[in-house]
This record gives structure tokens, C-alpha cells and sequence, in this order.
């Protein structure tokens, strides 16, 4: 559990949020650490979207059901906040749900509760203002690059940018939520692998002077 709290007070201070003691107590007076077990899902569908969470360690899909069909929203990696935070500011019902892919450790606190924090100091307020910059950046620059790229250019900018979603996450996750069906990813890793060999048999051995 320190462990968990450790990583969320490194992770606040990479915003230029430097608390103090007693600033990081009002935070962890609000924190609640949670141990998530493989299939665990965090928040059902329809529930009233109040709660934002950090992912210290383990890996958790964001989806949306309709039906059969499945939309991937965002694959969470630690080090990462994660919440429908279209849900998160409003007295809506979210559609999101939030699924342990593996075992997964979360500290959740409520929207509502740090918002009132927020009120109390401009430090606080800062610091939440820069946080939700950072995920919003995050999203938008994810939902252009995959939308402008073609199928295999989507594939390298997640190993590019994103390459822990590949050592994570089934390759059915990873197609739906770049955008491409599962039969075309596995093509696109075959293509690739084989160019690789391909490069490698006729680049012949290095040969170095003695």
C-alpha cells in the first residue's frame, strides 16, 4: 500500500505538483487503495461515473458494450490515470466499464472530493488543471495519429509510442482499439516478421579486420 501511495505522490510531483507533507495528507485522506484480481470489473456499466483512479501496477482495459459489439476506449498502463471523464463532471450515467486485464492495484479518489480540494488552495487547483491537460493531450494526440494513419502505420505508432500495450495486452484488444480487425493485425505482424527474416538472411554475417 505505501508502495501504491509512493507512486501517486511521484506521479503528482511530475506535474509541478510538489506538495508538502500536509497538503500530501489532505490528498491521501481522500485516496483509497484497491487490489483488483484478473476479470475484476472496477465500475459496471450505467454507474454514475464519480470516480478517477491511477493504476499503480497491473493493466486495465476501458470498454464500452453494445450489444456483442465491443469498443476499446483506452488500455491503461501504470503510471496512468484513467476514468470517463465526460461522466466524471456531469450527473450523467457513464457506459464505460473498467476491466482488470491482469491483477492490478488502483488508488481511486472521488471527482466530486478533489474538485472541493481544489477549492482550498491554488496549489491543489493547479495541479488538477495540469492533470486533466495531460489526459486530454494524451487522448487527442492517440485518437489523430489513428485516425489519419493507414492500418499498418496505426500498428507502429503503438510500438513506437505505446509498446507496453504489445507486452499487456491481447492482440484482439490491440486491433480493436487501433481501429483494425483482428485477421488484418495478424497479417500485418506476419508481413512484418517475414520482412525482418528476409532482411536478415541477406545482410550476410559482419565481417571485422583482425
Amino acid at each position: 500500500m505505501n508502495e501504491a501511495i509512493q507512486s501517486l505522490r511521484e506521479k503528482f510531483t511530475s506535474f509541478d505538483g510538489d506538495l508538502d507533507d500536509l497538503e500530501w495528507k489532505q490528498v491521501c485522506s481522500l485516496v483509497k487503495v484497491r487490489c483488483l484480481r484478473k476479470n475484476e470489473v472496477v465500475q459496471l456499466d450505467g454507474s454514475c461515473a464519480d470516480s478517477i483512479m491511477y493504476l499503480h501496477e497491473g493493466a486495465i482495459k476501458l470498454f464500452e458494450q453494445h450489444g456483442s459489439a465491443e469498443t476499446i476506449i483506452d488500455l491503461v498502463v501504470p503510471g496512468s490515470f484513467m476514468a470517463d471523464f465526460s461522466g466524471c463532471f456531469s450527473e450523467g450515467n457513464t457506459y464505460v466499464s473498467f476491466r482488470a486485464i491482469e491483477d492490478s492495484v488502483v488508488l481511486i479518489f472521488s471527482s466530486a472530493d478533489f474538485t472541493e480540494l481544489c477549492a482550498t488552495t491554488l496549489k491543489f487547483s493547479r495541479l488538477w488543471s495540469a492533470i486533466l491537460q495531460w489526459q486530454l493531450k494524451k487522448e487527442v494526440e492517440m485518437r489523430r495519429a489513428l485516425s489519419a494513419f493507414p492500418a499498418e502505420k496505426r500498428y507502429d505508432y503503438i510500438l513506437d509510442a505505446r509498446p507496453e500495450l504489445i507486452q499487456k495486452f491481447a492482440m484482439k484488444d490491440v486491433s480493436r482499439y487501433i481501429g483494425v480487425t483482428p485477421e488484418s493485425l495478424s497479417r500485418i505482424r506476419t508481413g512484418k516478421c517475414m520482412r525482418v527474416r528476409t532482411e536478415l538472411k541477406y545482410s550476410g554475417p559482419s565481417s571485422f579486420a583482425s
